[in-house]
């Protein structure tokens, strides 16, 4: 359990709490209407009311009050319009936090960012919506319990990834676990965290890059008192995750020398904080993540050799989402569903366009970038199927850079349309290279090679091969793949 209180939020600017009857114990945009600590004089018109009747146009199948009342899980709804029982209109962005005790939901408390008046202003709405944001993110991290089945794949790669780390998350080996940006690195790690069976007040995370070079040895292995002018005796990270995990984000950042001393910790179990002449020990499983190519970064002198061998016999790669592409239709479907509840929307889809487009695309940011896409169309558009037109501007700059490149690689064959020459060359050299042929399979094959040549012209380009074989862009999709042609 956590304490609201505790946590630093930037974006709130109201709360409401409201029992599992839907009572409406406290909202603080009518602390004077309401309070927990008195009942409110019948002569001042106000009284503890139902949430249906504080605000009873709501809808309760979209209600995030109503959802997590039912689900007992976070919810997050943003541009939330809605009146009140004494006729004031309202925009806002809302989390919605259950209140467990027992096993049981006994209500839920609802933490609001106002955008009423900023929905003129765009720059202070993006910038409210951004925090808010970053508010979601540390709600997320301390309440949801991310488990191996919490990451969504069909890719049979991925899966057998899920099951080796399944398998190190219980042993005491130390793990790296490599991947771009954006791959799901910290999933991977929360999982085996939370598949290793300890306690959370076991559990240490640190991400070496946002410590100072000069700090992180006394970070890690501690102090003592007189160490360096103003040190005190403090216990560092390895004390803290003794019989536990210590997950060490963005290894590479650490300092080369400090690497040194991490190895032997990893090697003999023992370090020496800062200004001690006596070794200390720990059992501590460590748990690195990196996103650079480790050989790049030992030849780069980021990473040690010794300290990345010590790592190879447990080592997690997580491929790019280029990489597998299957994914990305599945996770498109995924947050266009997400998002739609988020942003009350009703997106069915994307066009052929938009979907050829997207399994061409390389993804730099893979899934975070995928995410962050699909959210910005859901969020921006009013159309129930996402077109070409719903894709940011950096991205139209991209499909078009990737058409002119591919111009460029087939500049021999600029896209001409087959005439009636190519058709009967594609046929004879189909019949010459059959033998015993028999009229259907020849016709199949020269439809299939006429194919090929339009998409070798096109440079892969479905939408221009169909163009230049005179046949609607489903039409040729379809068959594709009844030829298990692949792109």
């Amino acid at each position: 359990m956590f304490s609201v209180d505790d946590l630093k939020l930037s974006s709130v600017d109201y709360i409401v709490i409201i029992d599992k009857d839907f009572s409406v114990l406290y909202n603080g945009r009518y602390v004077e209407k309401l309070r927990l600590d008195q009942v409110p004089e019948p002569e001042k018109g106000f009284e503890v009311k139902s949430f249906f009747e504080m605000y009873p146009e709501v809808d309760r199948e979209k209600s995030s009050v109503v959802e997590t009342m039912g689900t007992g899980r976070m919810t997050v709804r943003k541009f939330q319009n809605f009146t009140d029982c004494w006729g004031g209109s309202y925009c806002a962005h809302n989390i919605t936090i259950p209140i467990v005790h027992d096993g049981e939901i006994c209500g839920v408390v609802e933490l609001s960012k106002d955008v009423t008046s900023l929905s003129s202003a765009e720059e202070d709405l993006e910038r409210a919506t951004r925090a808010f944001d970053l508010d979601v993110e540390v709600l997320r991290r301390e309440m949801e319990v991310i488990t191996f089945d919490s990451i969504l794949t069909v890719s049979e790669e991925m899966k057998n990834t899920i099951r080796k780390a399944r398998i190190l998350a219980r042993l005491p080996n130390p793990t790296l676990i490599y991947g771009q940006t954006g791959t799901g690195k910290e999933l991977f790690a929360q999982a085996m965290i939370h598949d290793s069976g300890l306690p959370k007040q076991k559990v240490v995370i640190q991400n070496c890059a946002a410590v100072p070079e000069g700090l992180m040895e006394s970070i890690l292995f501690g102090t003592v008192k007189g160490a360096y002018t103003g040190a005190e005796t403090q216990k560092g990270l390895f004390e803290q995750a003794d019989g536990g995990v210590l997950f060490l984000d963005e290894l590479s950042s650490m300092p080369y020398h400090v690497q040194g001393q991490l190895l032997r910790v990893l090697q003999d179990g023992t370090y020496r904080p800062v200004g001690s002449g006596a070794e200390k020990q720990a059992a501590v499983k460590i748990i690195g993540a990196m996103n650079v190519d480790p050989i790049r970064a030992i030849e780069e002198k980021k990473l040690r050799s010794d300290l990345f061998y010590r790592f190879t016999s447990s080592m997690i790669t997580l491929p790019s989402l280029k990489e597998r592409r299957e994914d990305i239709p599945f996770y498109t479907e995924h947050y266009i569903k997400q998002y739609n509840r988020v942003y009350n929307r009703n997106v069915q889809g994307l066009s052929g366009e938009l979907q050829d487009f997207l399994q061409r695309y390389d993804w730099p940011g893979n899934v975070r970038e995928l995410k962050h896409l699909v959210e910005s169309m859901v969020s921006f558009s009013g159309r129930e199927v996402l077109t070409m037109k719903d894709l940011p501007p950096y991205m139209r700059e991209s499909m078009r850079m990737a058409e002119e490149s591919a111009g460029d690689r087939t500049s021999a064959l600029p896209g001409r349309p087959m005439n009636q020459e190519d058709l009967v060359s594609c046929a004879v050299d189909c019949f010459r290279s059959q033998e015993n042929p028999d009229i259907n399979g020849f016709l199949r094959e020269t439809e299939k090679q006429c194919i090929l040549e339009a998409l070798r012209r096109t440079g892969g380009n479905k939408t221009r091969a169909a163009a230049l074989l005179g046949l609607p862009r489903p039409t040729l999709i379809y068959r594709m793949e009844s030829m298990n042609i692949e792109e």
